[in-house]
């Protein structure tokens, strides 16, 4: 990607929202909550897992 002007960054980010359950993926990837979301991956049964991944984008601390 060819930039417009040299002061704008261009960044590109993707998310999993998994149907699988939270902990159906911790026993088959040995992968807590926390790694889990390092790595953009969250699961629809987490009461939290919108608002944790609009703060991630946004770069904030989560409000719950």
């Amino acid at each position: 990607m060819q930039p417009t002007s040299p002061d704008k960054r261009i960044i590109l980010n993707s998310f999993i929202m998994s149907a699988t359950s939270s902990e159906e993926l911790r026993v088959w990837w040995g992968k807590d909550k926390a790694e889990r979301h390092s790595r953009n991956v969250f699961c629809l049964n987490e009461w939290d897992c919108v608002d944790s991944m609009m703060q991630k984008i946004l770069g904030g601390k989560p409000t719950f």
